[in-house]
């Protein structure tokens, strides 16, 4: 394994990093409501959507601040943020970094809205990370340190912080594929995980029938940070991981949220 998929706990014991297959959640059950078919695009369609809709989540995916799972831990709530960071940028929100109010140090939420701490740091499972993020979200960087995930400094408010910068509202696209396509027409992103990693797909591209991704390792990695999932890849990872769309981005004085809206 390579040190992009290492990293140590707070005992100083290596640990993988990689997203879990889906474990609070199916797709139907309600935890994560599933997306309406309003929303669907008929496949004789796709293509004129996808070439419309595809530069312009992509354009704000590269605009919106990297993040470096290796610097910040999950790759899961790396992906997450990235998500949060993308819909914000789109939205004309600020375009700052937001460091992960988490990440592998905590892997659940009780009732009352208290963390719990993480025994057995194997990863982390879409669902549970949209559930933490729903409740904690993602500070700045220049309130909280990305690379203190222990948080040993951060602020008394950071919670705050943090909740002001997350989605609120997700949805549940993994039943069928033609969900998350029509997402992504939709100028949409989606969380997505596959083989033991999360990604955001930010585009779908009709002519070769793949899907972009903005990855986890910083724009250094790859196409300037940008990868590409076949359609079986996809499918596979939507089966077992789950594929989660943000809707609606709490707005940044806490006083309501904005709603997104769709490419037309």
């Amino acid at each position: 394994m390579n040190k992009l998929t290492l990293t140590r706990d707070i005992n100083g014991k290596i640990r993988l990093l990689g997203a879990l297959p889906r474990v609070m959640s199916r797709c139907g059950d309600g935890f994560i409501p599933e997306l309406t078919d309003d929303y669907l695009i008929s496949e004789s369609a796709w293509p004129k959507f996808s070439r419309i809709a595809g530069p312009i989540v992509r354009r704000f995916a590269v605009e919106s601040p990297d993040i470096d799972q290796w610097q910040q831990g999950s790759c899961t709530y790396s992906a997450l943020m990235h998500n949060v960071m993308q819909r914000r940028a789109a939205m004309g929100m600020d375009n700052v970094l937001l460091a992960q109010s988490t990440g592998y140090a905590f892997d659940g939420v009780t009732g009352s809205g208290e963390l719990i701490p993480r025994r057995y740091d194997s990863g982390m499972a879409l669902d549970v990370a949209i559930m933490i993020g729903r409740i904690v979200g993602g500070a700045p960087a220049s309130v909280i340190d990305p690379f203190d995930w222990k948080r040993k400094n951060w602020p008394d408010n950071w919670r705050v912080v943090a909740y002001r910068n997350s989605i609120d509202k997700w949805r549940d696209c993994s039943r069928d594929m033609k969900y998350i396509v029509s997402t992504l027409c939709n100028g949409l992103p989606l969380l997505h995980g596959y083989a033991g990693h999360s990604r955001m797909l930010v585009e779908f591209d009709s002519d070769k029938n793949r899907f972009g991704y903005k990855g986890t390792y910083g724009s250094d990695w790859n196409e300037d940070g940008f990868g590409w999932l076949s359609w079986k890849q996809v499918d596979e990872g939507r089966r077992k991981y789950g594929t989660f769309c943000p809707i609606t981005v709490r707005d940044p004085i806490g006083d309501g949220d904005v709603p997104v809206k769709e490419v037309t």
